[in-house]
């Protein structure tokens, strides 16, 4: 019985460089993609949140024809589960411009971008803006950050696309 010798061939330098410098280019490319892409699924959270209050904020205008009063917000309940992602969902300062929009801000921890832990300190916005006219339906436009003059905004990459501006 004869046994055949076979030499052992594996991969020299120059092929090991040159696939761990494509590994490389791919995961310089991939990373930041896919950490994009994970906070704007956490953004999905204040979204739906926003959501259930336009509808709730819609409702009461379809319901009495007006916008509510200061006194009357409150009525409007607005809180939000504890949770890592969302801080506050809450009517801007001023809420009620000549009677005919509304301002629903929700604040994000600025943690969800910037890593590390939830702090109540550091907070971005974006908000969503209820306007009727002439007593039409009403008409929601998205606007970063929680109101002017505020140095606030989630940046526009995370934001969903009609609050891109």
């Amino acid at each position: 019985m004869v046994e055949t010798i076979r030499a052992q061939r594996g991969f020299n330098m120059v092929e090991l460089m040159f696939v761990l410098a494509i590994v490389g280019i791919l995961v310089a490319i991939a990373l930041p993609v896919y950490q994009s892409y994970a906070v704007r699924s956490k953004i999905t959270e204040p979204l739906a949140q926003l959501s259930k209050a336009k509808t709730m904020l819609a409702g009461y205008v379809a319901a009495r024809r007006r916008y509510p009063r200061q006194a009357e917000l409150s009525a409007l309940d607005l809180r939000v589960k504890n949770s890592d992602i969302m801080h506050s969902l809450d009517w801007a300062p001023n809420p009620l411009v000549d009677g005919e929009s509304a301002y629903i801000v929700a604040k994000v921890y600025a943690s969800v971008v910037e890593g590390g832990l939830p702090d109540p300190n550091n907070l971005l916005a974006f908000q969503l803006s209820g306007s009727t006219h002439d007593g039409n339906m009403m008409r929601w436009t998205c606007l970063p950050g929680s109101g002017p003059g505020r140095n606030d905004p989630l940046p526009t990459e995370y934001l969903p696309p009609d609050c891109r501006g």
